[in-house]
């Protein structure tokens, strides 16, 4: 090679480099090249990594995060306002109502008030759960006066029933007895009569021995 007038600077014939042209490209060639290993899912060309999309870096290690982003190892970490695998998209606010506001794209709503955009009055709500619960509370009142009444109609039933029973039982008793004394009289009576013909023919049977007796005698 030959040397310009700058120093330091030399025009190299071909196969030749380096600072005086000293060293041969071939033993250049012949030196390994060190193997490059790409993340993230990149592609290895001309000995360097292709990066793919929302990746950058020598080795494809840094993740792309827009809009201030944080660029972390699995993901981006985006500001307040902004969402995405890059933080690429913007978090439109709802109209939020009754004084809500916005915050991250979701809408805080002061305490008396709730619902997606704040539309739902807390009050009407506890106001209707007061109500549901009156009305249960009446139904509840009402099952249990039908009870009663179910209960006190089916006790007056029983005791008609078990008074018409005694009644019964009662009536039975009364003619048992009168069937008993009227068969206990009729015996006495017919024990007496039987002992009157007893005591009447004995009598009967003395005189006839008396007469019987005299007859003898005359």
């Amino acid at each position: 090679g030959h040397c310009l007038n700058q120093p330091n600077q030399c025009i190299c014939h071909q196969g030749w480099t380096g600072e005086k042209c000293q060293v041969p490209l071939q033993r250049l060639m012949s030196i390994p090249k060190p193997k490059v290993s790409c993340h993230n899912g990149g592609k290895i060309l001309d000995s360097k990594c292709q990066c793919p999309t929302g990746f950058q870096g020598s080795l494809c290690e840094e993740r792309i995060c827009f809009n201030g982003g944080l660029s972390s190892p699995s993901k981006c970490v985006c500001p307040p306002g902004y969402e995405g695998k890059q933080c690429e998209i913007e978090i439109k606010c709802p109209i939020c109502r009754n004084d809500g506001r916005c915050q991250d794209g979701k809408c805080l709503c002061p305490k008396e008030f709730t619902g997606q955009y704040c539309e739902i009055d807390v009050r009407l709500i506890q106001k209707q759960e007061r109500k549901i619960f009156s009305i249960e509370l009446l139904i509840l009142f009402i099952f249990i006066l039908l009870f009663l009444s179910i209960l006190m109609i089916i006790s007056c039933l029983y005791y008609k029933s078990s008074n018409q029973k005694r009644k019964q039982l009662q009536q039975i008793k009364e003619i048992t007895f009168d069937k008993i004394w009227t068969i206990e009289n009729s015996s006495t009576n017919i024990f007496k009569e039987s002992k009157e013909k007893i005591i009447e023919k004995h009598d009967i049977n003395a005189k006839l021995k008396q007469t019987d007796m005299q007859a003898s005698l005359v």
